[in-house]
């Protein structure tokens, strides 16, 4: 820790006087990660791939999105590592979330290659009362839950299809409803 800061006041001292502290800072420590990168990428490939899988392993499993989420590391370190984590990193997340709202705000925040690869959100409606059957309240719900799903589709508007898993927390019976929407809403309204 002490010999990366005395190399970055070495870079700071090294910068054009006329520059400001901010700038040079910046500067020494945009050239200390430059030089990380290279290391990084100038391994011997059997060894960048160990680090890669140490610090990178995806299995198919579930990410809980709230304010507070951040991606994997990985995706932080350069912009070939992310290109390379992003595809696996996103196709095989199932990444849920409590509200609508929330999840719409977090598709706004990414680019929009990583939003082409997501494959599968799941949205938590908790505290709402919601009954398999008929019934006005039931077909209340399917109308709201269509209209935020078809802004989600358009969020998405690179993927033809997409499912949502509604998870019963609140609900009066046990279980998960699984319904999907497609780029089709005839289709989808047919199969309700």
């Amino acid at each position: 820790m002490q010999e990366s800061s005395s190399r970055l006041l070495e870079r700071i001292h090294a910068c054009p006087k006329h520059a400001s502290l901010r700038e040079r800072f910046a500067a020494a420590q945009e050239a200390i990660n430059a030089e990380f990168r290279q290391r990084v990428h100038n391994l011997a490939p059997e060894l960048y791939d160990m680090i890669y899988d140490y610090t990178f392993k995806i299995h198919r499993h579930t990410t809980f999105v709230d304010l507070l989420y951040r991606p994997p590391s990985i995706m932080a370190v350069d912009r070939r590592s992310r290109m390379a984590a992003r595809k696996t990193y996103y196709l095989n997340t199932i990444f849920t979330f409590d509200h609508q709202d929330l999840c719409k705000m977090w598709l706004k925040r990414l680019d929009s290659r990583s939003r082409r690869q997501i494959r599968c959100l799941r949205i938590s409606l908790e505290n709402t009362v919601y009954r398999r059957g008929c019934g006005w309240r039931y077909l209340e719900t399917v109308r709201d839950l269509d209209l935020e799903c078809r802004h989600i589709m358009r969020e998405l508007d690179e993927m033809a299809f997409l499912t949502v898993h509604l998870l019963e927390v609140g609900a009066k019976l046990p279980g998960d409803t699984e319904m999907s929407w497609s780029s089709n809403p005839a289709r989808d309204w047919a199969e309700i």
